[in-house]
C-alpha cells in the first residue's frame, strides 16, 4: 500500500466519523432549543439599518406551523423569517409560543408594509394585516422599539433570497 493510499484511506475514515457524528447529533440532539445542526446549516444574517439578527429560514407550511411554538425563549439577536412564493396577506398564529414576539411584515423588495410589536403569547387570534406581504419577520418582543425599527426602516435581505 502506497503513501497516497493511505493518505486516502484516512480521509475516508474521517469524513466517516463526521458524518455518523453529524447524523447522531441530529437524531439525539435536543428538541427544546436550536439545535447545533439547524444553527449551522439553515441560519442566515439579515439586517435591519444597524442591527444584525441571525434568523431561521422557514420555507415550508411545516417549517413555519412548527416555527416558534413551543419553544421557551430565543437569543435577543435571534429571530425566524417566513419565506412565501407569493405576496400575500399572511397571517401568524402565536397561540402555543411562550414569549412575546414583533411581527414584521416585509414585500418583495424587503421594505416593510406593517408591524405589530410585542405579541403576546399564547393569544387565541392569529396576527394579520390585510397588507401584502412576501416575507413574515418574528423577532423577541420589544426589540424592534430598542433597534428604532419601523416602517421606514432598511431592511437588508439578499441573504435570504
Amino acid at each position: 500500500m502506497g503513501r497516497g493510499d493511505h493518505l486516502n484511506k484516512g480521509l475516508m475514515i474521517s469524513f466517516f466519523i463526521l458524518a455518523v457524528t453529524i447524523a447522531f447529533i441530529t437524531l439525539h440532539g435536543k428538541t427544546s432549543g436550536p439545535e447545533f445542526i439547524s444553527n449551522l446549516l439553515f441560519k442566515k444574517t439579515i439586517r435591519i439599518d444597524a442591527a444584525t439578527f441571525h434568523v431561521w429560514v422557514a420555507r415550508t407550511d411545516q417549517e413555519r406551523e412548527e416555527a416558534l411554538n413551543n419553544k421557551n425563549s430565543m437569543p435577543e439577536d435571534t429571530g425566524m423569517i417566513f419565506v412565501f412564493e407569493e405576496d400575500g396577506p399572511y397571517a401568524v398564529s402565536v397561540s402555543k409560543m411562550h414569549f412575546p414576539i414583533d411581527i414584521i411584515w416585509l414585500n418583495k423588495e424587503g421594505s416593510i408594509v406593517a408591524i405589530e410589536n410585542d405579541v403576546s403569547p399564547g393569544r387565541a387570534y392569529p396576527a394579520r394585516t390585510s397588507v401584502s406581504a412576501r416575507y413574515v419577520l418574528l423577532l423577541n418582543g420589544g426589540v424592534a422599539d430598542k433597534n428604532y425599527i419601523g416602517n421606514e426602516s432598511h431592511v437588508n435581505i439578499s441573504n435570504i433570497q
